[in-house]
């Protein structure tokens, strides 16, 4: 009977001389690589652990030096530095107020506000808004329409005693960016001629056509012009509207007078006529 186990380790020890070398070489480059590759692994799941620690919400997070459980999650309320909480809840309070208070009267609807404002000085730089309208106008409709929108912000911020020592200056119209969009379907698809895009930026007016908003065509029907040639035009048209306004209330009252003079004038020749008449029984 052929005795297999000692046929094997004859040839073993037969190869085993040549293979020695490199069977040592090869155990200790295999033997290395894992351990450097268990260490690497090791040392991936440390730094997730950790990073998932630093960065969850909760005290635990706090512990470790990560975020503060108020920064990173979203269903509690951020806390506002307190270098920022007066003037900058000032001045948001102040265009979410006045957006409420134009949108019936002028039907605008405040989708997006931002204030500039310098964290270190303090100061407020800017302010900026951005509404929808569904009002289908023209060019002097729309330009009354920014007038009155601008006209109105600047004095209800310039007018604010909290933000007075949080202003470098007065704001002014180039101070505002102002964003209108005129999104009704008759503009964008009945007549695109109409006014669909009203903006003011650095103290300039412009205004566009709804064909804007088709990217198809390589021209876009404008209007551009500074922000003090919008107001000296709607201010000239509502001076010389009030002043025929005027006029033909002046008129009228005059024409009234008139009538109301020639009725008494009327009345006064008939009192006189009839004292002239002579009665037909005084002779007897």
């Amino acid at each position: 009977m052929i005795n297999l186990t000692n046929i094997f380790q004859s040839y073993i020890l037969k190869i085993g001389p040549i293979y020695r070398e490199r069977c040592k070489f090869l155990d200790y480059f295999l033997i290395h690589n894992t351990i450097v590759h268990n260490m690497r692994i090791f040392t991936l799941l440390f730094l997730l652990c950790f990073i998932s620690l630093t960065t969850s919400c909760g005290r635990l997070a706090e512990r470790f030096g990560g975020v503060p459980a108020h920064k990173c999650c979203g269903k509690r309320n951020p806390r506002i530095p307190k270098g920022e909480e007066e003037y900058v809840q000032e001045a948001t309070r102040i265009m979410i107020t006045y957006a409420e208070k134009i949108r019936k009267p002028m039907r605008f609807h405040l989708e997006h506000s931002y204030v500039y404002h310098d964290e270190i000085a303090r100061k407020i730089d800017g302010f900026r808004m951005e509404f929808i309208s569904q009002d289908i106008v023209e060019v002097r409709e729309a330009r009354e329409a920014l007038v009155d929108l601008v006209e109105g912000f600047l004095e209800d911020v310039n007018s604010d005693p909290i933000l007075a020592k949080n202003l470098p200056r007065p704001i002014t119209p180039s101070d505002l960016e102002i964003y209108i969009n005129y999104e009704s379907y008759w503009t964008l698809y009945g007549d695109p001629l109409y006014v669909g895009w009203t903006l003011l930026q650095d103290g300039t007016a412009f205004y566009y056509a709804g064909d804007i908003k088709n990217r198809r065509i390589d021209y876009w029907h404008s209007r551009v012009e500074p922000y003090y040639k919008s107001y000296q035009t709607v201010a000239f048209s509502r001076e010389a509207k009030n002043t025929e306004a005027f006029n033909n209330r002046q008129e009228g009252a005059n024409k009234r007078e008139s009538k109301v003079i020639g009725l008494q004038e009327m009345l006064y020749r008939d009192d006189i006529d009839a004292n002239d008449l002579e009665h037909p029984y005084q002779h007897h």
